[in-house]
C-alpha cells in the first residue's frame, strides 16, 4: 500500500509571511494540528499546535497581550525549517516508521519535491481498520497455522465455504507457527460448524466471534 493512496490529498497550507494569528485561525477552522509553511509553491517549514503553545503559553499574558503577540509574530520566525517528509510512492509502513522514529503525529507528502498531501498517524490507523474489515459485519476468525507451504491455501479452502473472506492479516508467530486474523462477510449461522471442521483439520482456533 502506497502513501499516495491513503494520504489527505487536500493539504491545508499557509504562507511564511502569515501571522501566528492566521495559523491559529486556520488550525481552529479546519480542526488540524500542523500546517506546512510555504513560500509560494515551495515547502520551507512546518508549524504545529505545540509550536504555537510554546510561543503563547496559556495564562502567561493578558488577552490583549496575546492578541498583540499573535498578530505581530510571523510564521517564518517560529516555524521548524527541518521538515520531516515522506514520498508519495513510499510504502505506508515506511511512513509509519518515520512517524514513530521521530515521535511526530503527521508530515507532508512530497512528489517531485512538491507537496501533494499530508499523512498522519490517524490516517495510518484508519488504513489498518479498513484492511481489518472492521466496518463489515460477519465473522472474525483468529487461527494459528503451521508456517509452511499449503497451510494457508488449505485454511482458505475451508473458510470460503462459510462466507466471503474480506481480509486476512498475518502476524508472525513463534516455533514455526503463524497467527492469522480473517474476516468473513455473510451469515454467522454456521459459526459452530466452521469451528468444528477447523479443529478436525488440525487448526488451532483462538477465537471465532461475530463482529
Amino acid at each position: 500500500m502506497l502513501v499516495r493512496n491513503w494520504m489527505n490529498k487536500r493539504p491545508i497550507t499557509i504562507q511564511s509571511d502569515s501571522t501566528l494569528a492566521d495559523a491559529m485561525a486556520l488550525m481552529h477552522n479546519h480542526k488540524i494540528r500542523r500546517l506546512p509553511v510555504m513560500e509560494k509553491d515551495e515547502l520551507v517549514g512546518i508549524v504545529t499546535k505545540s509550536d504555537i503553545l510554546r510561543t503563547t503559553p496559556p495564562g502567561s499574558m493578558s488577552t490583549y497581550e496575546m492578541h498583540l503577540l499573535s498578530s505581530s509574530t510571523f510564521l517564518y520566525q517560529i516555524m521548524s525549517t527541518d521538515v520531516i517528509t515522506v514520498d508519495a510512492d513510499a510504502l505506508l509502513e515506511e511512513a509509519a516508521l518515520i512517524l514513530r522514529k521521530n515521535k511526530i503525529g503527521g508530515m507532508p507528502v512530497l512528489s517531485n519535491n512538491k507537496i501533494v498531501g499530508m499523512i498522519s498517524g490517524t490516517d495510518i490507523l484508519d488504513t489498518f481498520l479498513h484492511v481489518m474489515g472492521i466496518s463489515k459485519k460477519g465473522l472474525r476468525l483468529n487461527v494459528t497455522i503451521n508456517n509452511q507451504p499449503g497451510e494457508l491455501a488449505k485454511l482458505t479452502e475451508i473458510v470460503k465455504k462459510y462466507g466471503n473472506i474480506s481480509s486476512i492479516v498475518n502476524f508472525a508467530g513463534k516455533n514455526g507457527k503463524a497467527s492469522l486474523v480473517l474476516r468473513l462477510e455473510g451469515s454467522t449461522e454456521n459459526k459452530d460448524e466452521l469451528q468444528e471442521i477447523l479443529l478436525q483439520e488440525g487448526f488451532q482456533v483462538q477465537t471465532l466471534i461475530e463482529a
